[in-house]
């Protein structure tokens, strides 16, 4: 399958999508994600997207008009301006404990996990729908998220909170600064702890999420970040995001994303 869909990246004039807005909601409980994902045509041609396996395609529209879910991955014929709304489901649930590995940091095992033990959806996946361009690459794009508010978690995405509130509040409102080829959500039943750091160019928000057993040592990896921030912004200039966030997963991981990590 993911031959056949290279293969057709490469022979058709692929559409070019220059912004993706989600909307999405996450049920650790029944370890779903029902989304829509809005995308605007900059330049028309055949959109050639990627999809998790565990992922379903539910409705399509192109300007408000539906069109048939297609089962091959390609929307044909779309007009440059166009606007397609893609509505899915997907089903993530990965034996977590199977890709713990002794002596080693990462469990590299996971890629899409929802459930009461975390949340954990990174944009290599293709948790939601992700378009592609000539190569089967992943397009660059602006991109934002809206994730509907889970009583008691607190979830980190790619990018910037987007949302006015005290650095202490979850966030439930990202966006990409720069153009992207996917976006990541991480996050579980956490506390946050958040100071504001001035580099020397600027001040950047330092949040620590951490469940409450943990909670004592976030001050820790505050003073940490707080060094960080200062020594690399001296060597390399400004850091690219308004916020720095230092998450507590639930495998094993010292994982970075766009404006996260995860230890």
């Amino acid at each position: 399958m993911i031959t056949s869909m290279l293969l057709a990246a490469c022979l058709l004039d692929n559409a070019v999508v220059d912004r993706q807005h989600l909307m999405v909601a996450i049920d650790p409980l029944t370890n779903r994600v029902e989304g829509s994902s809005r995308l605007r045509i900059a330049e028309g041609g055949d959109l050639v997207y990627r999809m998790h396996p565990n992922g379903r395609m539910e409705e399509v529209l192109v300007d408000g008009v539906a069109r048939p879910a297609p089962r091959n991955t390609v929307l044909e014929d779309l007009p440059s301006g166009a606007v397609v709304t893609m509505r899915w489901t997907g089903t993530h649930l990965e034996d977590v404990a199977a890709g713990e590995i002794e002596g080693e940091i990462h469990n590299r095992s996971v890629r899409a996990h929802v459930g009461t033990d975390g949340v954990f959806l990174s944009s290599g996946s293709s948790w939601h729908p992700q378009p592609l361009d000539e190569r089967g690459v992943p397009q660059l794009r602006e991109m934002s998220i809206e994730i509907e508010p889970i009583s008691g978690w607190s979830l980190v995405a790619s990018g910037n909170p987007t949302a006015a509130g005290e650095s202490t509040d979850p966030v439930w409102n990202w966006t990409a600064p720069r153009p992207v080829p996917g976006l990541s959500v991480a996050g579980n039943r956490h506390q946050r702890r958040a100071r504001t750091v001035e580099t020397g160019h600027g001040p950047v928000e330092v949040v620590v999420q951490v469940s409450e057993a943990n909670l004592s040592r976030a001050v820790h990896y505050l003073d940490a970040s707080t060094d960080y921030l200062k020594t690399y912004c001296e060597l390399l200039g400004p850091y690219p995001f308004e916020r720095f966030t230092v998450v507590e997963n639930f495998f094993s991981s010292g994982f970075a994303f766009p404006g996260f990590t995860l230890l």
